[in-house]
């Protein structure tokens, strides 16, 4: 039999237990793809660990293949706070899960949760990659076959 991983949650920011001072974004990294599109949405959620009512994020942006990011547009109080995902991976397996932190208060030397590569647009190029990327490895493998067996039967038949 066969075993397949499911792709799970390898770094966030804010991480798991932290204390951070500043947080203009969430982010979720996962150790595979992930879909996110149109039928297949990503989820995220910002609320007081207390239950209290969720802070307003901006649209769950995929960077790359493998990670979710959502800018936090509404004002956070100091206290405790869990962000909360819901996502797709490749393999058509749900992932739902959660990161506690607390938040200190606004620090102008807090660290971004922002990852560097992130566009705005939310450009798919990383996707289209994924896909497009194997597809031109075995078309042209099979393309130098194709020309390699046309050669031998030539071969053969001058023979």
């Amino acid at each position: 039999p066969v075993a397949s991983a499911h792709v799970v949650l390898i770094d966030s920011c804010p991480g798991a237990g932290e204390r951070i001072s500043d947080l203009p974004t969430v982010r979720f990294t996962f150790d595979g793809p992930l879909i996110v599109d149109d039928q297949t949405p990503a989820f995220m959620e910002l609320r007081g660990s207390d239950g209290s009512e969720a802070v307003p994020l901006g649209p769950v942006q995929l960077v790359g293949v493998n990670a979710l990011v959502a800018q936090v547009l509404g004002p956070l109080a100091p206290g405790e706070y869990t962000a909360v995902y819901d996502v797709v991976s490749a393999d058509g397996d749900p992932n739902v899960g959660e990161v506690d932190f607390a938040f200190d208060g606004l620090d102008d030397d807090a660290t971004n949760c922002l990852d560097p590569d992130f566009d705005d647009d939310g450009n798919p190029i990383g996707q289209v990659l994924l896909i497009v990327g194997p597809l031109v490895v075995v078309g042209g493998g099979l393309f130098a076959f194709n020309r390699w067996a046309s050669g031998r039967n030539a071969e053969g038949a001058d023979a």
